[in-house]
């Protein structure tokens, strides 16, 4: 990226967001002056970075993560300077405040509910083995390890059984939707 195109990059799709950032901040720490202090950081970290943004529809991801990233140091350095900090996850509270200030478009959400749909669709038409694999793995977030041990299979056996069970996922939704 050339100078002219990093400056209408960060003027277009990074700088346009920068009352996003500050409410996001606002909305977490409340205080006006340590805010405006943090959304300079952010968008200025953004401009150092900007040539790492390869997909410019992720430009708004990428600035979230940023921000992210800022209010934590903030309350790591809080917490140092201070030793007295309040029990709640910071993370969680980043989190929530993120999605409230920067949620998708409405085309977003509507691409993205179909392609789920899509790959439970792909899910449903696999084999009983392999569904079930998938979806104790991916949905109910249960570790191969403690399948294989459910299944009586050694934790290595599972994995080959796991790559074996996503490749036919794979197949199947190449072959329902490409």
């Amino acid at each position: 990226m050339n100078g002219k195109e990093k400056k209408e990059f960060y003027l277009e799709y990074i700088y346009s967001l920068r009352m996003d950032v500050y409410r996001i901040i606002k909305s977490v720490i409340g205080d006006a002056n340590v805010t405006e202090e943090l959304t300079q950081i952010v968008l200025e970290k953004a401009w150092r970075s900007i040539e790492s943004v390869r997909d410019k529809s992720k430009a708004k991801e990428w600035l979230k993560a940023i921000t992210r990233n800022v209010l934590r140091d903030h309350f790591r350095r809080e917490k140092r300077e201070s030793g007295n900090w309040a029990n709640e996850d910071p993370s969680a509270v980043i989190t929530i405040k993120m999605a409230d200030y920067l949620e998708p478009d409405p085309l977003s959400i509507a691409l993205e509910r179909e392609a789920q749909s899509q790959a439970l669709e792909a899910v449903s038409c696999l084999a009983e083995r392999d569904r079930e694999l998938i979806w104790k793995h991916l949905i109910q977030e249960i570790q191969l390890k403690d399948i294989a041990h459910e299944k009586g299979l050694k934790p290595a056996n599972m994995r080959r059984i796991y790559a074996i069970s996503l490749r036919n996922l794979k197949r199947v939704y190449q072959e329902k939707f490409e």
